[in-house]
């Protein structure tokens, strides 16, 4: 949400200028690089487990937003953002799976139907924080202080999260 954001600063001429069809190629090569990036980390949660995939997906996230909100060209914002989109692509498919590891069939849907809401909520919390973060900072602390809260949220992910429940003593569903 933060390039959402930041966009509003951005298309000023004080600021970058940037026209409605350069933030428009931004966002297409983000979306472009998302899609593809569910490939990539699907097969690889297959491979080497949940926890893994999801913790590089959030850090190299963190990174990326830090690097966006220092970026000083549309052209590097536009590579930071594509680069983003893989990043952020590392969630769905190996949390979809691990979800299965830890419910059985008879819950799932419920199970899903009710974590399928963090990505509606969890999208409209960003965006207020990220606008709020930009009104009192300006627009490169849109990218700073979510980058920051993702990073609290990647700690707690790292100590919490398991790949199925055996991992912590817990019996399979």
């Amino acid at each position: 949400k933060s390039l959402s954001v930041a966009k509003i600063e951005l298309k000023k001429p004080e600021v970058w200028g940037l026209s409605t069809e350069t933030l428009a190629a931004v966002d297409g090569g983000y979306l472009i690089a998302y899609a593809a990036g569910q490939f990539f980390w699907g097969v690889l949660g297959d491979r080497v487990g949940t926890r893994r995939v999801v913790l590089a997906g959030m850090a190299g996230s963190v990174a990326v937003a830090v690097a966006m909100g220092s970026a000083a060209t549309a052209g590097w914002l536009g590579v930071l953002f594509a680069l983003q989109g893989v990043f952020q692509s590392s969630g769905w498919a190996p949390l979809t799976k691990n979800m299965g590891e830890f419910f059985p069939r008879r819950v799932r849907g419920r199970v899903m139907g009710l974590w399928c809401t963090n990505f509606a909520l969890g999208g409209m919390i960003a965006g207020v924080v990220a606008g709020l973060a930009a009104e009192h900072g300006g627009w490169r602390m849109a990218f700073f202080v979510p980058a920051g809260i993702l990073a609290a949220i990647c700690v707690a992910f790292a100590i919490l999260q398991a790949d199925r429940p055996e991992d912590v003593g817990l019996p399979s569903p």
